[in-house]
């Protein structure tokens, strides 16, 4: 994936790496979600 990236700009690339963003940031808003729900 690395080398293809400095190769050429694919847009599959920038599709993953969005993804990727998205279910990480997802699991951290639920991780945070969740342990503040435990504290209560």
């Amino acid at each position: 994936m690395f080398l293809a990236l400095r190769d050429q700009i694919d847009p599959t690339i920038a599709s993953i790496s969005t993804v990727m963003i998205l279910i990480t940031s997802g699991a951290l808003m639920l991780a945070q979600l969740f342990g503040t729900r435990r504290e209560k």
